[in-house]
């Protein structure tokens, strides 16, 4: 029982020191390939590596597109903004994702 309450509790703070690589990389402005080279060299938990990867830049994505929307708004007509996001390297998925809650086009 304690073997087992040890796995445990290593599982748990490998989960956490994950999550807080991840989170400092990308506060370093590091790219999700770079996050993920050095994390699977120093660990074994490659399905968790990649669920927090993928999590972590979902929203960390999601906010940078809040902000450079707000940027843009007011100087450009709404159709523009959305052309711009384009050619700022934001996916399809994401600059849908902004025109909809933004209310720019109903239908992407």
């Amino acid at each position: 029982e304690n073997n087992a309450e040890a796995k445990t509790l290593e599982i748990v703070l490998e989960d956490e020191v994950i999550k807080s690589k991840i989170r400092s990389y990308i506060e370093k402005w590091k790219s999700k390939l770079y996050i993920k080279q050095k994390l699977y060299e120093r660990m074994e938990q490659k399905e968790l590596i990649e669920t927090y990867l993928e999590e972590a830049f979902l929203y960390w994505e999601q906010e940078n597109l809040i902000r450079e929307y707000k940027k843009l708004e007011g100087k450009f007509e709404k159709q523009k903004i959305i052309e711009k996001l384009f050619r700022k390297w934001f996916d399809y998925g994401g600059t849908k994702w902004i025109a909809q809650t933004q209310g720019v086009i109903k239908s992407l």
